[in-house]
């Protein structure tokens, strides 16, 4: 993770043999220190996806603030307290509870 401290910084959900999602706790520190947002950045990662063909998706945030000056959309997309993604085939959910300038709490439910 950029940014030390204590606790976790990244939680993995894993929704089969070969997929899962991750909830990565994005801060404005260190190699991101110029970073557009903060907040909880989720992607989904699907092993059998060839490399260079996607295995790696950064899960849009409907809510999220159109990017402005150096900022790309990819920058804008975290998700802030109050937030949750959830996915019915996969049968997962991911909530923000909370974010302060160091961490991100979230809360994921697999059912």
């Amino acid at each position: 993770m950029e940014y030390g401290g204590s606790g976790y910084k990244l939680a993995v959900i894993k929704t089969s043999a070969t997929t899962a999602y991750v909830a990565e706790s994005r801060k404005a520190a260190n190699n991101d220190s110029n970073a557009c947002a903060t907040g909880v950045l989720i992607y989904k990662i699907d092993t059998s996806v060839t490399t260079g063909t996607g295995p790696i998706r950064v899960v849009s945030n409907p809510n999220a603030a159109a990017p402005t000056g150096n900022c790309t959309t990819l920058d804008m997309q975290t998700w802030k307290p109050g937030q949750t993604f959830q996915d019915d085939t996969a049968r997962i959910r991911i909530h923000v509870n909370s974010s302060d300038a160091h961490n991100d709490t979230v809360w994921t439910y697999k059912w």
